[in-house]
C-alpha cells in the first residue's frame, strides 16, 4: 500500500511538530535539517518519511490555499524539487547545500518515468551452458570427448548448449523492481503512471544479496554494460541506494532546508523577460594603493537575482522567500541598502533613454492579501527622503509560480497588459 504523508508547512513552530509528530522532528534532528536546534520554525520543505511512524511533507509557504488540494500541492512541489534537482544539484553524489537533496527527487523522478515509459529492463541475451538449453554440436564435437558405442556411433555424455537468460535472472533487472517497489510504496501518490503497473514488479525474485551490497554489483557491472538504457539504469539506481542507504527503518528525507534558492531559480526560470549577463557588467569596488595610487580592484562585485527587461525598462528582482505580512517578516536594512546600490549600480551601465528600478518578490497565496507596495526611506518624523529611489513589493502565487516551472512555461500578465509586469504602479 503506497504510503501518503501528512501535510504540514515550511516554516511551523517547532513545538507544535514536536506535539504533533515527534517522530517527524526526530529524524529531522538526527538528520541535522531543518535548523530545528537553533530556530523556533522548521526550515524545511519537502518530504519526511518516518519509515513505519509515517510520512510527513512540509509545503512551502504560502502554498497551502487551495482546501482540498493540499496532498496534490505536495506533488506539485515534489516536482518542482525534482526539476530543480536536475539542473541546479550535481546527480552524482546527490549533493547541495547542507541539509540539501532535491537531487533525489529528480532520481526518483527519472527512475519512475523510465518505469513509467519502458517497464523493467529486459535484453535477451543467450550464454554458453552444458547440458541444458540449445545443443550446440559444433563446440560439443569440438570440445567433449565421446563413447563409441558397439556399431561405432559416437555418444556424448556431456552437451555443450546456449541458453536464453530471462529478464527475472538478471541482477540489474531484479535491483530494478526492487527499487521500484520502494519507490512505488513510498512516492507512487505524486508519480503519476507508475501504480497501474506495479503489478509487473511481483514476478521478480528479490536480488540475491544483501541491499548495501547493491551499488557495488551495479557498479562491477557498468563495464559489461554499453546500451544507454542499461548505463542510465545502473548509474540512477546506484545514486538512489547510496543516499537511501543505511536506513534499516526505511525512514529518508528529500528536500532542502532553504527553499529561498528554489524560489529564486523558479523565478529566474519564469518571469518574461529576464536577461542574463548584466552582472558582469556592473561596477567593483577597488582598492587604491596609498604609495602608488594603483587600484586593487576586488574580483567579486555585486551579484543581482535578476533581471528582467520591459521594452527599454530594466527592473532588478530580489527573490524574497519572506512571509511579508507585517515588518517582522520583510527584508530588513541591509537588504534593501543592497537593492539600492543595484538600481545605481545598473543606471550606471544601460544605454541612454533606458530606465531601471528595482523590486521585492514576494509568495502569496493568490488573491488580493499583499500588504505591502512600495519600500520608502524616512527620517524620524515619518519624511520621505527624497534622494532614495522606492523599491517595489511584488507578489507572485507560489502555487502558479511552481506550475509555470513545472510546465516550462512564462507566466502570464494578469493585469492590463499595457502596464508594466513589474516596476511600480504595475497593478
Amino acid at each position: 500500500m503506497a504510503v501518503v504523508p501528512e501535510i504540514r508547512i515550511d516554516r511551523m513552530p517547532v513545538n507544535q511538530l514536536r506535539q504533533e509528530n515527534p517522530e517527524t522532528l526526530n529524524l529531522l534532528e538526527e538528520r541535522g535539517i531543518g535548523k530545528t536546534g537553533r530556530r523556533e520554525t522548521v526550515h524545511f520543505c519537502g518530504l519526511a518519511d518516518a519509515g513505519a511512524n509515517g510520512a510527513v511533507f512540509f509545503l512551502p509557504r504560502h502554498a497551502q490555499g487551495r482546501p482540498g488540494e493540499m496532498l496534490k500541492t505536495a506533488g506539485l512541489t515534489m516536482r518542482v524539487l525534482a526539476r530543480f534537482g536536475r539542473e541546479v544539484e550535481s546527480r552524482k553524489g546527490i549533493v547541495g547545500s547542507p541539509g540539501d537533496n532535491a537531487a533525489l527527487a529528480a532520481v526518483i523522478h527519472d527512475l519512475a518515468r523510465d518505469f513509467r515509459d519502458n517497464g523493467i529492463y529486459s535484453e535477451r541475451e543467450r550464454y554458453r551452458a552444458r547440458n541444458s538449453g540449445k545443443p550446440d554440436w559444433k563446440r560439443t564435437i569440438s570440445r567433449e570427448m565421446p563413447f563409441l558405442t558397439s556399431s561405432g556411433i559416437p555418444v556424448y555424455p556431456d552437451t555443450r548448449t546456449t541458453r536464453s537468460l530471462d529478464s527475472h535472472e538478471m541482477l540489474l533487472a531484479q535491483i530494478q523492481a526492487a527499487v521500484l517497489s520502494e519507490i512505488v510504496e513510498k512516492h507512487s501518490w505524486w508519480l503519476s503512471g507508475i501504480a497501474s503497473r506495479a503489478g509487473e514488479l511481483r514476478s521478480f525474485r528479490p536480488p540475491p544479496l544483501p541491499r548495501f551490497l547493491w551499488p557495488g554489483k551495479l557498479r562491477l557491472l557498468l563495464p559489461s554494460l554499453y546500451a544507454r538504457r542499461p548505463v542510465f539504469l545502473a548509474n540512477t539506481m546506484m545514486s538512489y541506494l547510496e543516499e537511501t542507504a543505511g536506513n534499516a527503518e526505511g525512514d529518508f528525507v528529500c528536500g532542502v532546508e532553504d527553499f529561498s534558492s528554489v524560489w529564486e531559480h523558479m523565478l529566474r526560470k519564469v518571469l518574461p523577460g529576464v536577461e542574463e549577463g548584466w552582472n558582469a557588467r556592473l561596477p567593483k569596488p577597488g582598492y587604491v594603493r596609498a604609495d602608488s595610487a594603483e587600484v586593487e580592484m576586488l574580483e567579486r562585485g555585486m551579484q543581482t537575482d535578476i533581471v528582467v527587461r520591459e521594452g527599454t525598462h530594466l527592473t532588478v528582482v530580489d527573490a524574497k522567500y519572506y512571509g511579508a505580512t507585517g515588518k517582522g517578516s520583510v527584508p530588513g536594512w541591509p537588504d534593501i541598502v543592497k537593492q539600492l546600490f543595484y538600481e545605481t549600480a545598473l543606471k550606471a551601465v544601460v544605454a541612454d533613454g533606458a530606465t531601471v528600478s528595482n523590486c521585492f518578490a514576494f509568495p502569496s497565496g493568490g488573491g488580493s492579501n499583499q500588504p505591502f507596495k512600495t519600500v520608502r526611506i524616512y527620517y524620524p518624523d515619518q519624511t520621505m527622503v527624497g534622494a532614495f529611489p522606492e523599491i517595489g513589493c511584488r507578489y507572485f502565487d507560489m502555487h502558479s509560480v511552481m506550475e509555470a516551472y513545472c510546465s516550462r512555461k512564462l507566466l502570464e500578465h494578469t493585469g492590463n497588459p499595457s502596464r508594466s509586469f513589474m516596476k511600480l504602479g504595475a497593478d
